[in-house]
């Protein structure tokens, strides 16, 4: 058991920095072509967020800001591409490509419920099972749910299940709750 929890890590980490560099490759020119249209409207295109991480460490977000014209199509990219930063997490294993929700930073340690000790020995992730099956009325403990049974069933196999369902989520333009409602919520 030990060793396939084992073996399951390193094959997860392995994808991680496989994904990181992909996505961080591929972010360059999504970003040359967004920062302009953000020094159009004169927004700063950046902004920093922190949330807890595995082990309850604090970790740093980059993300990109929303655009004030949320109805152009530029807005509409930069809802997609607000993620592309947090690729630099994944890469440095402060986050993973399919984990836990992210939690805010803001959550004190003291006020944190007993039952979340187990979410907290993982690394939240871009997307999720949690990710793919909420909604805005999902309840909190119907998220924690989400959160538990993909700790108790994760292996490499439902990993490639979730990037895949997150892939046809988003081509099919229902992308809102995917990848970016999560973030939304720091």
């Amino acid at each position: 058991l030990i060793l396939r929890r084992n073996s399951y890590l390193f094959g997860k980490r392995a994808v991680d920095i496989f994904a990181a560099i992909a996505g961080l490759t591929l972010s360059i020119p999504v970003l040359a072509l967004l920062l302009p249209v953000y020094r159009f409207y004169k927004t700063k295109p950046f902004e920093k967020r922190t949330a807890l991480g595995k082990n309850n460490k604090i970790i740093k977000l980059i993300l990109l800001n929303e655009l004030p014209n949320s109805k152009s199509r530029a807005a509409s990219m930069a809802s997609i591409a607000r993620i592309l930063p947090l690729f630099l997490s994944v890469f440095s294993g402060d986050m993973s490509l399919v984990g836990t929700r992210l939690r805010s930073g803001n959550l004190s340690l003291e006020d944190k419920p007993e039952y979340m000790d187990e979410r907290w020995h993982m690394p939240p992730g871009l997307t999720g099972w949690c990710q793919l099956n909420m909604d805005s009325e999902t309840s909190e403990s119907e998220l924690n749910g989400y959160d538990f049974l993909y700790i108790a069933s994760s292996s490499l196999i439902l990993d490639a299940k979730i990037l895949l369902e997150t892939c046809l989520l988003l081509l099919s333009c229902t992308h809102s709750r995917v990848l970016i409602l999560p973030v939304s919520h720091l």
